[in-house]
């Protein structure tokens, strides 16, 4: 067997934020970059996130993270989660510019619908599939409306505490590690 000791080239970056600072983090949080191994590691009170990219011979890890925007970097570091609130409000947004769906709907019923998409505890109630099957099943109840699935509009988002830390990289982290490169 053979062992060998290597010394990585890690390069951290701290952020801390002072009084005032409204970045959405009140302790630090640690950007490490191995550039061996193409990984970022983000550690703090705000969860840890880490992704690997792997070596890459064409192109210094450093210099490829200065160039990353932030959707690529939620991407890599989060998953998206449903989100009720932006689902309902497109659903709404359906109703209104497409007014009677199926033509199931009288004009008269479309502010009903709306006020039954917004305020229904079966839609509200648990994930993605009871929000469907609660938008399909009201609209059917009181409705007598058929709706495919398929048109009922899902909204998802990254979750928020990766979504700061992503603006902290890009709005603080990518210009220092610019400058420390000199980009």
């Amino acid at each position: 067997m053979k062992i060998e000791r290597k010394i990585p080239s890690v390069v951290s970056y701290k952020v801390t934020p002072e009084n005032g600072d409204n970045i959405g983090i009140s302790l630090p949080v640690i950007f490490t970059f191995d550039s061996d191994q193409g990984l970022l590691l983000i550690t703090g009170d705000c969860r840890n996130y880490q992704y690997t990219w792997g070596h890459n011979d064409n192109e210094p890890f450093l210099k490829f993270m200065t160039r990353i925007e932030k959707e690529y970097l939620l991407s890599k570091i989060s998953d998206m989660v449903f989100d009720i609130e932006a689902s309902i409000n497109e659903m709404v947004e359906y109703i209104e510019k497409f007014g009677n769906i199926e033509h199931d709907i009288s004009e008269d019923e479309i502010e009903d619908v709306k006020a039954l998409i917004r305020n229904s505890d079966r839609i509200r109630i648990g994930g993605e599939y009871e929000y469907l099957m609660g938008v399909k099943n009201n609209l059917y109840t009181n409705f007598g409306c058929k709706i495919d699935i398929d048109c009922i509009p899902v909204e998802r988002r990254y979750k928020k505490m990766a979504e700061t830390v992503a603006d902290i990289f890009i709005n603080y982290v990518k210009p220092e590690i610019k400058k420390d490169l000199e980009i």
